[in-house]
């Protein structure tokens, strides 16, 4: 992984679809963006930060979680989620995230995310 400096961050607006409604997840009548689906957008914001950096057969894999979902989200309007890298060592990152649709928090937290090589770790997976 080539150096990258804490404060990097990463934004961009996302449309959901309508299997990322939690009514298409078993939540029946409950037709606002999911919770996983919006820590999905958020996951991909935060390795939009770092991806650029990874060398040969370097990629990274989520591994920690803290989030808070503060609001329901619908369809009918984008999303915007932002990444911020607020800590690293070696091989593990940390990212203060949030979903947002219009004016409101959707959901606010951290992410930590791991970098492997990814034939180490698909190999680990088959074992």
């Amino acid at each position: 992984m080539r150096p990258i400096k804490t404060g990097a961050s990463y934004q961009a607006e996302v449309w959901a679809k309508p299997a990322d409604l939690a009514s298409a997840l078993g939540n029946t009548g409950v037709d606002v963006i999911s919770s996983p689906a919006t820590i999905g957008y958020l996951e991909t914001a935060c390795h939009g930060v770092i991806d650029k950096y990874f060398e040969g057969g370097e990629v990274s894999v989520g591994v920690g979680f803290n989030f808070r979902h503060l609001a329901a989200a619908h369809l009918d309007a984008p999303l915007q989620v932002s990444a911020e890298l607020i800590a690293q060592d070696e091989k593990s990152f940390t990212f203060q995230v949030e979903a947002r649709q219009g004016d409101r928090v959707i959901m606010t937290g951290q992410h930590e995310r791991a970098i492997v090589n990814l034939g180490r770790f698909l190999k680990k997976t088959s074992e």
